[in-house]
């Protein structure tokens, strides 16, 4: 009997730690801007979107370490909420930030994911009725079970051991930069397809990069590329960053199926194709 008030005063804490570490895991984020900072600004932005009220019931079934982070912006503002679109979000979540736009969708998209995951079906549902379509998509991840903590796929803890990442850059984060980059050298059909044949605890990471966008790929060579990675985990050096995307590839290649891998091939420049192809 002793023990049981121990444990039910350590939930908070442990949940808290699982979405501070769950949101450093899903983005890289700038050497400035802690998770604590990220959680702070995407949630004080956001939850402008909904009423007081809606607000501070997701308030209350927050963690207890996150909440002080959060109690002067979701308790005490107006009571209306205020409408906006995804554009006006993410610009001033960048502004707020300094950050570029794309990169305060990936940060937006991490925290959110990150919280809503772990709300109550209850809390998560009137917030995702309060808002434009546009925006339920960065709040909550299609087809991903809401209330399960992400635990790391197999895959992420193979690619850390396979290469040396930087300090502070996980298997998440080197997986979601280099898929992320390498579906916009794919037409949206194929993205998509690419994207479907992933593990589904891998998925979510690569769908937020698929809404959107437009069906043409973008036009980019095998230099560009890793120079978009290298730009996303802090790599300067090229030759390093090509074996953080070989890994990559190596271990995603072994959970897709060959037509999916000969598809993705047929579309990248040659360059492109030897670097997903040709084995680590």
């Amino acid at each position: 009997m002793g023990q049981q008030p121990q444990s039910v005063q350590q939930q908070p804490t442990d949940t808290a730690s699982l979405i501070i570490e769950d949101v450093a895991r899903r983005v890289h984020l700038p050497s400035s801007i802690t998770p604590r900072d990220a959680i702070q600004a995407v949630m004080c932005t956001f939850t402008r979107h909904v009423s007081r009220g809606e607000a501070a019931r997701v308030f209350e079934v927050l963690p207890k370490v996150v909440q002080p982070l959060l109690e002067r912006c979701m308790l005490h503002r107006d009571e209306p909420a205020k409408r906006f679109g995804r554009n006006e979000l993410l610009d001033e979540l960048g502004a707020h930030l300094g950050v570029s736009v794309p990169k305060a969708e990936e940060i937006a998209s991490a925290v959110l994911h990150a919280v809503s995951s772990r709300l109550p079906a209850q809390e998560l549902g009137e917030v995702t009725a309060q808002l434009p379509r546009e925006l339920r998509d960065l709040w909550v991840i299609p087809k991903i079970p809401v209330g399960t903590p992400v635990e790391p796929h197999p895959i992420l803890s193979r690619i850390e051991q396979t290469v040396a990442l930087p300090r502070g850059v996980t298997g998440i984060g080197a997986f979601t930069s280099v898929m992320r980059h390498l579906s916009r050298r794919l037409s949206l059909g194929e993205a998509r397809h690419l994207c479907m044949a992933l593990p589904s605890d891998l998925r979510q990471l690569l769908e937020d990069s698929l809404l959107g966008r437009g069906e043409h790929p973008v036009k980019l060579g095998k230099g560009e590329f890793l120079e978009r990675v290298g730009q996303d985990l802090g790599i300067s050096e090229p030759r390093e960053v090509e074996m953080v995307a070989k890994a990559v590839f190596k271990h995603v290649e072994d959970h897709l199926p060959a037509s999916v891998f000969k598809h993705v091939s047929m579309q990248l420049p040659r360059e492109l194709s030897d670097l997903w192809a040709l084995p680590y």
